[in-house]
């Protein structure tokens, strides 16, 4: 689906008219990207598709899906991405873009290739970004990400994106994949998530701008952020973390109204953009991971940086995720945000966390609660949502919601969501 531009996107993608409303106030439209047709070409015509009727467009489509089981080579592989992609540029009926952009992942994932407007050349590199210390802002130096026993690497740094036809440059981050086995087969999954991620846009997702091969053998470039939610309310004493919850949340709504499974919710994947609003990063890599050939180690990936405080029951035992599972870690870190209190206090280990939550041990003990300012609504909320039977955790829409309403509450009694006068607790290693 090509990215929607504006407010009114926004307003139909929701479920009713009240939840719009309340996320239109809250988040940050900025500048919507644009999509540009290309001239007309003669592909149109190609495979036996006709100009005329309301199927031209599909049985063109599925010309194209055809002749995709068949492709004898990379160049005729980056030929017909290099088609779906233009028409995709080409038609307004979202049921055709579905359609068209459904073809072109599977090409992408398959022949790991991407159209050439996925590619970005002019990048300058900068300095590793250490993602393990708590203020990547001050732009400390090191390497992070190293997936030690599960044999995929994943390496952050910073950069500048030279702006084409236009003075200045924009800073950026690269997030470089390696893999130490069948690099193509891993290859062509990232190239799926990347023609999926390029193609989702809404004001609390960070947009990906492209690929970049400037690191071997590739890296995901985004711009650079000011630090996720858990460093941004650390460091600024008086924030509306409400509204930052709720940013995030209306991000999960519209990625799971596309039945975008993230799979790896916690605070490092809620950033802070420079205007202060919260968007939501990262999704699918989960799944890339998952279904990868060493999936049999998948879960030690996730588990390296931290995640495994905010899993669900369903992804300690089988690795499974769904919008259950991502509500079940959204909630953790809200909770993690609103009291500063870290999920699981004093259980180091991934034998005894995992033991915790496969026994259906809460998150966070009672003496949570009493710390901070916390509303009794948003904690019974919070608290349905790590409940081990996944069926009976409430949706993101419901979740969204009830931040939107307690934060309305606030404001109409005067009152800010704002940190306890006591020193947060240090950060897992």
């Amino acid at each position: 689906m090509r990215p929607r531009r504006g407010r009114e996107y926004i307003t139909r993608m929701l479920p009713n008219s009240q939840s719009s409303r309340h996320c239109l106030s809250n988040v940050h439209t900025g500048n919507p990207r644009s999509s540009h047709p290309t001239s007309s070409s003669p592909f149109l015509e190609m495979f036996g598709a006709k100009k005329r009727g309301g199927n031209s467009f599909r049985a063109t489509i599925d010309a194209l899906e055809l002749k995709s089981r068949s492709i004898a080579n990379k160049t005729e592989a980056k030929r017909l991405v290099e088609r779906l992609n233009e028409l995709m540029a080409k038609t307004r009926d979202e049921g055709e873009e579905e359609n068209c952009l459904r073809v072109l992942i599977k090409v992408c994932r398959e022949q790991a290739v991407l159209p050439k407007s996925y590619i970005i050349s002019n990048v300058r590199l900068g300095e590793p970004l250490n993602r393990t210390v708590p203020d990547i802002r001050t732009g400390k130096i090191g390497e992070t990400g190293i997936f030690k026993r599960f044999r995929v690497k994943v390496l952050w740094k910073t950069g500048k994106l030279e702006k084409t036809g236009q003075a200045g440059e924009s800073d950026i981050c690269i997030k470089v994949f390696r893999h130490d086995e069948n690099q193509q087969a891993f290859k062509g999954a990232v190239y799926g998530l990347v023609v999926r991620w390029k193609n989702v846009s809404h004001p609390n997702v960070l947009p990906l701008l492209g690929v970049s091969d400037v690191i071997p053998p590739f890296g995901l470039v985004t711009s650079r952020m000011s630090g996720n939610i858990k460093e941004y309310t650390q460091e600024h004493q008086v924030v509306d973390r409400i509204l930052l919850l709720s940013n995030a949340a209306c991000g999960l709504e519209y990625l799971h109204s596309l039945d975008i499974i993230h799979g790896r919710i916690h605070p490092r994947n809620i950033l802070i953009t420079g205007q202060g609003v919260a968007c939501i990063g990262d999704f699918g890599i989960a799944e890339i991971i998952n279904n990868s050939l060493l999936a049999s180690q998948s879960r030690t990936a996730t588990r390296q940086q931290g995640g495994t405080r905010y899993m669900a029951l369903e992804q300690v035992k089988d690795s499974s995720t769904g919008k259950e599972s991502d509500v079940h870690s959204f909630a953790i870190t809200a909770y993690e945000v609103l009291v500063r209190v870290e999920p699981y206090r004093g259980i180091t280990g991934e034998g005894p966390l995992c033991m915790r939550i496969s026994n259906g041990t809460p998150p966070f003990g009672v003496e949570a609660a009493a710390v901070g300012e916390l509303p009794d609504e948003i904690r019974r909320m919070l608290e349905s949502c790590w409940v081990p039977e996944r069926s009976k955790r409430p949706t993101i829409e419901k979740v969204h919601r009830e931040l939107q309403g307690s934060r309305s509450s606030q404001q109409e009694d005067g009152k800010r969501m704002v940190p306890n006068d006591e020193p947060h607790l240090p950060e897992a290693r």
